[in-house]
């Protein structure tokens, strides 16, 4: 049966719905559409900009612009209800952000009319956001999770100071959660110190910290810092459904991050499988309740080799494509168990290709090398540590456009820090170029 959308646009099967990130320069989204897509899934991209990178995909049937959810959550939940009636049946739902996980489990009643998506209820997604909740679903599944003070106020600062390990890290209590029926972000962290999480290797730093965060709104958690570099990190991608039935499981870990010292995977790559430590996410995550894409985020202690459970990430994760290359494509598994259509069976593949977001990576090493700090590596070792075959998050050898969207963007925040007047030349050279080389969108529509 044909799905149907507003102007005529026919799908052959229910069409996967990805709802991009905020951010242009973060791959979760076009991660999931090419994991759609490459199994030939109809794909329907869903953002607040125009002409993002994950749009301009070849596997991108349609584009359409809804309104911001940060700025007008019930609009865009209307919005997105009139699309759900427009396909003529349900639509398969994807997130790419945490605060987009706790929307459609706050909507969950609504959504569930004209969508189909894996249900989370409020106290699974406040499980896995929450990072003190968090220290609650370690418990009950048995696995370690680092020693947690929280710091919610100026008064709690001194006794948080003064329990607290030393190096310790100081993060967000988490980047939205659901309070009383109601969504609540808490970016006031992040804006605050410039970082999405801060390493206090003194007493002194630490108070200074929770000091900034607090006068900033942002409530904060301080945790003691597991001994080990970015190599000991792991992540456990699954696919669980709503009978707490796994169908697949991913392992890999960060190679780089940017910046070095606390942040995102750059450079990535798929590792053996190890089966005690996917068996305790699988643990971790029905001990939280929960079902659908996730990514459990451990690491090992260099000391004893020990792993410790970092934090639960509700949704498809920056390097998902990772784990599609491997041949355990998540995303497919979602939309056939939600389809009704039988989940295929996939096992991770070893010597996968490594998986690269290489803007953001040079970025990371030419940061490092300028701050002359232990991160730093010489061009030799850097181009070592890109052997081999590679996914790049944006320049995929199938799908290049989203890849040409990503450097131009790159290029024109240069050009702005440089000249204004260099950036809205090169803008007004771009209007009169043909649309394949803009990278447009096949179709854009606003709601």
């Amino acid at each position: 049966m044909a799905e149907s959308l507003g102007g005529g646009m026919q799908f052959s099967a229910p069409p996967g719905v990805v709802l991009l990130p905020v951010s242009r320069q973060v791959p979760t989204g076009l991660g999931t559409i090419r994991g759609l897509g490459r199994a030939g899934i109809p794909v329907i991209a869903v953002g607040s900009e125009a002409a993002p990178p994950a749009a301009a995909s070849k596997y991108v049937s349609l584009y359409l612009r809804l309104p911001d959810y940060r700025h007008d959550e019930a609009q865009f939940i209307e919005a997105l209800k009139s699309l759900g009636r427009g396909l003529g049946s349900k639509g398969v739902l994807f997130v790419s952000a945490d605060d987009q996980s706790a929307l459609l489990a706050l909507h969950a009643d609504e959504l569930s009319r004209h969508w189909r998506f894996d249900y989370l209820a409020l106290s699974t997604i406040n499980a896995c956001l929450n990072k003190a909740l968090t220290a609650a679903v370690a418990s009950s599944a048995g696995v370690a999770y680092p020693g947690t003070e929280i710091c919610t106020d100026a008064a709690s600062i001194e006794a948080c100071v003064a329990s607290s390990p030393i190096p310790a890290i100081v993060k967000p209590l988490g980047h939205a959660i659901c309070d009383e029926g109601h969504l609540q972000r808490l970016d006031g962290f992040k804006q605050a110190l410039r970082a999405k999480a801060f390493r206090a290797r003194t007493k002194e730093s630490l108070s200074a910290a929770l000091t900034t965060a607090v006068a900033a709104g942002a409530p904060c958690i301080v945790q003691q810092e597991i001994p080990g570099d970015v190599a000991q990190s792991r992540s456990v991608g699954i696919y669980m459904d709503d009978r707490r039935q796994v169908h697949g499981t991913f392992i890999g870990r960060k190679v780089r991050q940017y910046p070095a010292d606390i942040g995102t995977g750059t450079l990535c790559e798929s590792l053996p499988s190890d089966p005690e430590l996917i068996e305790a996410s699988v643990e971790v995550l029905r001990a939280a309740g929960y079902c659908g894409i996730a990514e459990v985020e451990w690491k090992l202690d260099v000391t004893d080799g020990r792993p410790w459970l970092i934090e639960i990430n509700p949704r498809p994760w920056a390097w998902i494509a990772a784990s599609e290359v491997a041949g355990v494509n998540l995303a497919q598994m979602a939309w056939c168990s939600l389809s009704g259509e039988r989940v295929p069976e996939q096992r991770q593949r070893e010597n996968s290709p490594k998986w690269l977001d290489l803007l953001s990576d040079l970025d990371g090493v030419r940061a490092a090398r300028r701050s002359g700090n232990g991160e730093a590596i010489s061009l030799q070792e850097y181009r070592g540590s890109l052997a081999g075959p590679k996914e790049y998050a944006f320049f995929a050898r199938d799908d290049w456009r989203p890849g040409m969207v990503r450097l131009r963007d790159d290029l024109s925040s240069r050009l702005r820090k440089l000249s204004p007047k260099l950036s809205r030349a090169a803008t007004d050279a771009r209007r009169g170029w043909p649309r394949w080389l803009t990278c447009e969108p096949p179709i854009e529509c606003s709601e």
